[in-house]
């Protein structure tokens, strides 16, 4: 059988169009049935064959994401299998990854990164309290919508490791790979407690979201080394060395608090880390290069503001000067 449908074939009553992305087991095409359009997750069949975790992974997605609904996580509308296809039909997204824009164009203003780090965590909250842990929270598991406007939002994706609190580990792993060697998580993003097997909880999910927001005010990497696995001997032994300015504001508290190596340290959820973070006035993070107080493209500036009012008032003094004269 073929590797991945063509444009115009039928999966599952939809219709294939263009191929949006391609990862190492699965493909993602724009689909329609009828007026609705929707990304489309196919199953590449030779790894289902091949790798005994992918198919336990993808419905493990599907299942959380049928049961986690909230407009800051990605919907998903069903699933099957198709001519030895597995799809699964989601919210199409227009918009690009996290990861991407980081890459493309350096760390985020203050206010901005706050924005999205609410969006991200009031999301992952919806999954908390279904007792499901995301467990590999990055950049590239979050995308964006109308990115760079004042209307941006965030959407979480991705939960193809996700886990019910409390449930036993079904997928064939015994230490921190899949089969064939792959990395089950990702180092640069991933929690102690994930790296020795402990028991996973929300503060795993804060303890990478305290890590995304480093990288989204300072536009590198919170944790790097030379090799993966001195990645994770990082993520078990230190801490990552912040710029002055962020260790000195309330910002950068927020992520010591997150990423504290004693899960029982963090904050306990997503829930605490937002209102941790919803109390900062972003104006108090001293970002270089980035001024608060700088006007808006087709905005005045603070001076031009004043100026502005000041002509305004000076009007309304002559026209009540005009009116009692005459």
């Amino acid at each position: 059988m073929k590797e991945l449908p063509s444009v115009g074939d039928q999966v599952g009553g939809y219709t294939v169009g263009e191929l949006l992305g391609q990862g190492g087991c699965a493909a993602v095409f724009r689909a329609t049935k009828g007026e609705q359009q929707v990304a489309l997750k196919v199953v590449l069949p030779s790894f289902l064959v091949r790798q005994a975790d992918v198919g336990p992974r993808f419905l493990r997605e599907v299942n959380v994401a049928k049961r986690v609904i909230h407009p800051n996580v990605v919907r998903c509308y069903e699933h099957g299998q198709t001519d030895g296809f597995l799809w699964m039909a989601m919210e199409l997204i227009e918009g690009p990854e996290l990861e991407g824009v980081l890459r493309d164009k350096g760390p985020m203003t203050p206010p901005r990164a706050i924005n999205l780090m609410l969006q991200v965590l009031d999301g992952l909250n919806a999954a908390h309290e279904k007792l499901i842990v995301h467990r590999d929270l990055k950049p590239a598991n979050i995308m964006l919508v109308d990115e760079g406007t004042e209307d941006e939002e965030a959407k979480l994706v991705d939960f193809g490791i996700g886990k019910a609190i409390g449930e036993n580990e079904d997928m064939s792993v015994q230490d921190v790979t899949g089969s064939f060697g792959k990395a089950l998580f990702s180092p640069h993003y991933t929690a102690p407690e994930c790296l020795k097997a402990s028991a996973v909880g929300s503060f795993t999910d804060v303890y990478s979201m305290g890590l995304i927001f480093f990288e989204l005010l300072v536009g590198e990497q919170a944790v790097t080394a030379n090799t993966i696995a001195e990645v994770y001997a990082r993520q078990f032994y230190n801490e990552p060395k912040m710029p002055e300015w962020l260790e000195q504001s309330l910002a950068g508290t927020v992520i010591k608090n997150a990423i504290k190596k004693d899960p029982a340290s963090r904050y306990a959820s997503a829930r605490e880390m937002r209102d941790a973070l919803a109390e900062i006035d972003p104006v108090t993070i001293k970002q270089p290069g980035w001024d608060p107080y700088a006007k808006k493209k087709g905005e005045p500036g603070p001076m031009a503001a004043n100026m502005l009012l000041a002509v305004a008032l000076l009007s309304v003094v002559i026209g009540v000067l005009v009116n009692w004269v005459f």
